[in-house]
């Protein structure tokens, strides 16, 4: 495990030492959470959380700016473990929870642990970039699942941001500049 340092050392999060690792994409990603139309309320869903790092940061840069509330969504009960410590240690429990759950699991699953239709104003996600299917996995579990999903996934992934954003809302991913036709044509259908 280490203890790295995000926004200058402002925000500290643990990280599994081998395997998945934030890291610059997180904090672009995070800095992208804005407030909406001169709202003075922000609720955001990080997708694919893994230790927290995106929606740790934006909860961290909006708190003064508006009542943000932020919920990490990750289905490894170990980087899920470990969000829930990195919110707590930096004092952001009151504005993040954290989800134990599969972002592609079907909608009721979801809705039963508080991620109800329409409930976000913003998404934010850096899915897995890679199909399963293709080139070599990672030996480390928790690193394969967080670069690689099924071929149709992105498209599930798709359907499962636009369910929970509200109308209105907005959706920020980052992926392979490669994947932009695919990722376009999945969104289109619900956004």
């Amino acid at each position: 495990m280490t203890s790295d340092a995000f926004l200058d050392g402002a925000v500290m999060l643990l990280q599994p030492r081998r395997g998945y690792r934030a890291g610059i994409d997180a904090v672009f990603l995070a800095a992208t959470a804005q407030p909406q139309d001169g709202s003075n309320r922000l609720r955001v869903l990080d997708a694919g959380a893994g230790v927290g790092t995106v929606g740790l940061l934006a909860a961290y840069r909006l708190r003064k700016l508006v009542d943000v509330q932020v919920t990490l969504v990750e289905r490894s009960r170990e980087l899920a473990a470990l969000a829930v410590r990195n919110a707590h240690a930096n004092r952001l429990d009151e504005r993040v929870r954290v989800v134990c759950a599969d972002f592609l699991a079907p909608a009721a699953e979801l809705e039963a642990k508080g991620l109800a239709r329409e409930s976000f104003d913003l998404v934010l996600t850096n899915p897995p970039f890679h199909v399963d299917a293709h080139g070599t996995m990672s030996a480390n579990a928790l690193k394969a699942g967080a670069h690689a999903m099924g071929k149709s996934d992105l498209e599930r992934w798709a359907r499962a941001m636009a369910r929970v954003t509200r109308q209105g809302g907005e959706i920020v991913v980052i992926h392979r500049a490669d994947a932009l036709p695919g990722l376009l044509a999945a969104l289109v259908r619900g956004f």
